[in-house]
This record gives C-alpha cells, sequence and structure tokens, in this order.
C-alpha cells in the first residue's frame, strides 16, 4: 500500500490563484509567497498573458470544434477564420425561464430534418450545439486555460505544482443559482485535476463585485490615489461581458483596509454582449441574411457564430469601443457583400438603441444601489455616497462613462472613478482574496464524495429488483458544496400495488443507493450490486395510503385490481445524508 500523503503546511509556501471565467474574456492571474511573513500585496499578484498568438491581460472565452485546416489550436485568439465559434457559453449555464426552455424546442422541432436524415443512416454529423452541453463546452475551454498556465508554472522541469499548496478562487455573478455555481466548479475542477495540480489544496468562491472591490480600493490605496476617507460609502460597478453586478461598501479603516458591506448585491444581464446581440439582429434585418449565427440567441441554445458573424462582429467591435453617443458607423462590407460604397452606415440613433439595454440597464442598477443605501445608517448617520467605481470591459466605453457621470452629477456631485486596470480587477482581485488581503477569506467550499440515487423496482408488485432495474443519480459526485448549504433534490416516484397487498398490510419498495465511482457510475442494479456500494431499502407501509380516493385499474384478463400512487422522494447532502419521502405533503418515511 502506498503510503498517505503528507498534508500540506498553513504557514508554509502556497500560491494563490484566481479564475475569472467571463461571457467574453476570461482572466487568470496568481501570486506565491513564502510564507506567513512574506505577505501577499497588489504588486505580487501576477495576471497571466501569454495565450496562443496573443500576449493579453485576458483571453476570448470561446472555442469552435471546427476542424482546422490552418492547424490552429481552435480557441481564445487562436481560432480559423471559416471555423463556427461557440461564444457567451456563461450565460447558458443558468436555468432558463419556460418560455425560453419552449423556443429551446422549437429550434429542435427546426432540424427534425436532421433528426430525420440520421435515422435514415446518411452520413450525417449531429452539429456541436446540438450534442454539447453548456458545462462540456465550458470544461473543454478551461482545459485549454489550464494546460497553458501549467506549461507556464512547470517550464524548466520545476514541479512547483506537485510540491506547494495551491489554493483556488473561482468567482461567478452575484446572485448566481446552485446549478450555474454547480456547473462552473465541476468545469473548472475537471479542467485542474488533482494528476495536474498535485498540491491543489482549498477552494474558494467569491462574487465577481466583491473580488473587483477588494482590488479597486487596494489599488487606488497603493497608488495613493484614493480620494476615500473613513466612513465613506462607495458602490462598485463591474461591468463586464454578460452581467452587471453592483456591490456597496462603508470604509471602517483605510490602513489596514477594512470595509463593511453595505446593502444587497446585486446583479443582471445587461453587459456587453447584448450590444453585439442588437448589432447582429440589427445586420441580419438590414442585410436578410441568415448565414450569421448557427443557432438564435434569443432561443436560450448555445451561441454559435459563423464566419460572417464573426467578421461584421470584429468590424463592429471598433466602433463599439469609442462610440459615446453621438458618433455614427460605417461597417467595411466582406468581398463578396460589397457593394458601390462597400459600406454599411449606421446612424447615432441605431448605436444609441444597440446599446440601451446594457447602459440604460447599469445605470438603473447603480440608482437602485443608491436609493437604498440612501435609507440605511450607520454610524448614527446616512451612508455618505462618495465614488462609484467602474471596473469591467464595458467600463471602457464612453458612452457608459458619460451616462453614469450624467446620473453621479445629478446626486450630490457623487465621483466617478476607475482603477488602472480595471478589465483585470476582477481576477486580481480573486488572489487578493483568497491570501486575506483587505478582506477575509471566504468559507471554503468541497465536492460531494460519492453519487447519491434512486432505484426503482422493475417488478414493482413483488418489489423485486433485476438486471433492467435503472438508477437514477440525484446527487452527482463531485458536485459543488458550499459553505453551510443543503444540497437537495427530489425525484417523484410512481409505485404499484394491489388492493390484496394494501389489505394485508403490504409495502411498496424504493431503494436508495449510494457509489463511488471515479469514471462513469453504475447505470443498473445489476452493476450496482457488483461494487462496494451501499443499498438501503426503504419498504414503505401500504397502510400510510389512503386508497378510498383513488381509481382502482384492472388488470388483462381480469386478475383483479391495483393502483398507483405518486411519492415524493427527497435526497439532502448537510454533512450526513438523509432521505426523506413524502405522500401528498406527509411525511412517511425518513432515513
Amino acid at each position: 500500500m502506498a503510503p498517505a500523503a503528507k498534508p500540506l503546511p498553513a504557514d508554509g509556501p502556497k500560491i494563490v490563484l484566481g479564475i475569472d471565467y467571463g461571457t467574453t474574456f476570461t482572466g487568470l492571474a496568481w501570486a506565491q509567497t513564502t510564507g506567513d511573513l512574506d505577505k501577499i500585496d497588489v504588486e505580487k499578484v501576477h495576471v497571466f498573458r501569454k495565450w496562443p498568438e496573443r500576449d493579453e491581460l485576458k483571453v476570448p472565452s470561446a472555442i469552435s470544434f471546427s476542424e482546422s485546416p490552418e492547424g490552429r489550436s481552435q480557441w481564445g485568439f487562436d481560432i480559423d477564420v471559416k471555423s463556427k465559434v461557440f461564444k457567451w457559453t456563461k450565460m447558458q449555464l443558468t436555468t432558463r425561464e419556460p418560455i425560453k426552455e419552449l423556443k429551446v424546442l422549437a429550434d429542435l422541432i427546426n432540424d427534425m430534418n436532421l433528426i430525420t436524415a440520421l435515422r435514415h443512416g446518411r452520413h450525417t454529423e449531429v452539429p456541436d450545439h446540438l450534442r454539447k452541453s453548456s458545462e462540456d463546452v465550458l470544461e473543454e475551454y478551461m482545459e485549454k486555460v489550464s494546460r497553458e498556465w501549467y506549461f507556464h508554472m512547470t517550464t524548466g522541469g520545476i514541479h512547483m505544482l506537485d510540491q506547494v499548496p495551491l489554493d483556488m478562487v473561482i468567482t461567478h455573478p452575484v446572485g448566481w443559482s446552485y446549478e450555474a455555481l454547480n456547473k462552473t466548479y465541476r468545469a473548472i475542477m475537471a479542467a485542474f485535476p488533482k494528476r495536474m495540480y498535485g498540491g491543489l489544496r482549498n477552494v474558494y468562491m467569491t462574487t465577481e463585485a466583491e473580488a473587483c472591490s477588494t482590488y479597486t480600493v487596494q489599488e487606488l490605496l497603493h497608488q495613493h490615489t484614493s480620494r476615500l476617507i473613513k466612513g465613506d460609502c462607495f458602490i462598485l460597478c463591474d461591468a463586464g461581458g454578460g452581467t452587471v453586478d453592483v456591490a456597496s461598501y462603508v470604509v471602517e479603516s483605510l490602513r489596514p483596509l477594512k470595509l463593511t458591506k453595505m446593502g444587497s448585491l446585486k446583479g443582471d444581464e445587461c453587459g456587453a454582449i447584448f450590444i453585439d446581440q442588437a448589432f447582429l439582429k440589427w445586420c441580419q434585418q438590414k442585410l436578410k441574411r441568415n448565414d450569421l449565427l448557427e443557432s438564435n440567441p434569443d432561443l436560450g441554445g448555445h451561441f454559435v457564430v459563423k464566419e460572417k458573424g464573426r467578421y461584421f462582429l470584429e468590424e463592429f467591435e471598433k466602433h463599439k469601443h469609442v462610440f459615446s453617443g453621438s458618433e455614427t458607423a460605417d461597417i467595411e462590407l466582406p468581398d463578396d457583400m460589397a457593394d458601390e460604397t462597400g459600406m454599411i452606415p449606421i446612424s447615432a440613433s441605431e448605436m444609441r438603441e444597440m446599446f440601451a439595454k446594457s447602459v440604460k440597464g447599469t445605470v438603473e442598477m447603480i440608482q437602485g444601489q443608491y436609493l437604498e443605501l440612501r435609507n440605511i445608517r450607520y454610524g448614527g448617520a446616512r451612508c455618505n455616497v462618495s465614488t462609484i467605481f467602474l471596473a469591467g470591459g464595458l467600463s471602457a466605453n464612453p458612452y457608459l462613462v458619460k451616462e453614469v457621470k450624467a446620473f453621479a452629477a445629478r446626486n450630490r456631485g457623487i465621483t466617478v472613478s476607475k482603477a488602472n486596470d480595471g478589465w483585470s480587477a476582477v481576477v486580481r482581485g480573486a488572489v487578493l482574496t483568497g491570501a486575506g488581503v483587505g478582506t477575509s477569506i471566504p468559507p471554503k467550499v468541497g465536492s460531494v464524495p460519492r453519487y447519491y440515487g434512486l432505484c426503482i423496482a422493475h417488478d414493482q408488485f413483488r418489489s423485486k429488483h433485476t438486471g433492467r432495474s435503472t438508477v437514477s443519480w440525484l446527487i452527482k459526485q463531485g458536485d459543488l458544496i458550499l459553505p453551510n448549504k443543503t444540497i437537495r433534490r427530489g425525484f417523484p416516484v410512481v409505485c404499484y400495488f394491489t388492493e390484496k397487498s394494501h389489505q394485508n398490510g403490504g409495502t411498496v419498495r424504493i431503494t436508495y443507493v449510494a457509489a463511488r465511482a471515479d469514471d462513469e457510475p453504475p447505470a443498473t442494479m445489476s452493476e450496482v450490486s457488483r461494487g462496494p456500494h451501499t443499498i438501503k431499502y426503504m419498504d414503505i407501509p401500504l397502510e400510510l395510503i389512503d386508497i378510498r380516493p383513488l381509481t382502482a385499474q384492472r388488470f388483462a384478463e381480469g386478475r383483479g385490481r391495483y393502483y398507483s400512487v405518486q411519492l415524493n422522494v427527497e435526497i439532502c447532502l448537510y454533512g450526513d445524508v438523509r432521505v426523506f419521502v413524502d405522500y401528498k405533503g406527509k411525511n412517511v418515511w425518513a432515513e
């Protein structure tokens, strides 16, 4: 037996890694320390820049699964011109509203001709936007990011990542659902596995707004450019590619920096991609083209851009970044579409309409935060909002800055300020957060150690399993465990029993199963039975079920009557695992 691994020291050398997976761009930063006496600060944070094809603070959150005749790596900056590109995948990690789910179904119905072709054995590939989940796309993208940093850190045969404790901080938007957090966590953990990062020790999660605030104030203090004084309240707006988040704090002290969160964290989907989406819709209507996108972004599925769509977005980018509210834009047409002018003009009013959702949404969020703070008293006085800090890629746009400054001027002359590097503020702040600089280190998150699920007896009338009895896994190994949060997963189970069984005090059986599997979990009861897994039988007494309101159904050939009822099973994980079975709101079993 191999010797047990020695625990990594808590007070010795360590690396703190920050990961900011963004809708449009992704950032990665880290800092190293030799021990408690070697403190991490703003200057010790390194932002990774050596991406394929470019030296930049961030890399595009884009990946293609198309073949590359040019031999490109097909992600980030390095994608063939003619490839179909997955963009803005982060926006697909959240739970969709029912209306969007219906639109996705409509999109699938539109692809019925593809299904027909597959059924008839034609040589047709299933498009990636139908075959891959958002988590699949994110995992493959993050694997690319991980490998670049790994090779950078192990250059020269230095195996620091095996020997030095590595603490990881993952950022996320304000108000993200557990589902979105879990998909992000699973994908990133799969991309940073223990076999590559033997020193991986602690994993933390923090909101993008909080990480951004931590870095922004630290950087201003470091540069001696902060106009904040003790007792001031400030609003931080992180205007990113997909979401815009706002947070607010009161300054308890400046040296050492101590901030207290005031008001609620707010987040909304009104980032820069909605400007791009509005532009693409405008192009489709103006040019009457249907070859810009592989799928409709309104349908809620993957956003896959074709060659022409990528061309127009790149042309538009030049104008988007400098638009201040009054400029027109001339988009150069590709050679195969060019007319006498070779240009397609966009008026200033059309540009403002494209910016409307993002700019108006951002200003309204700042206004909402400001109004909330005005009604909060702290230290015996009303909160004095002295500064609005802007960060994130969208904060570089002159039109947004002008509108925020106009709001600030109308409200007691609030100062509007930006850090020197607002674009990478979130990922830098993630590193500072993991090091406890200017803030408290967040509680650690963890991974679910096993699969937990149910197996329904194939022959329910005799409560017997067969080899065909399938397992439904409700909680998966590797799922995210948040601090002080219970994971709950429910599953409706329809059980059948005969009238005679009910009269004789019989039971219906539901089987609880727990399994550990580093690869795929067992899919059937026969596979579960062959391994060192946990099986518990929950025999629900039929006397707890009132059959009087039930409608009996008859077996074929007059073999008597039977009933069916729906039981609701819930598996709860909070330290220990508990299983509850309810019938019509009444608990009939607890394990």
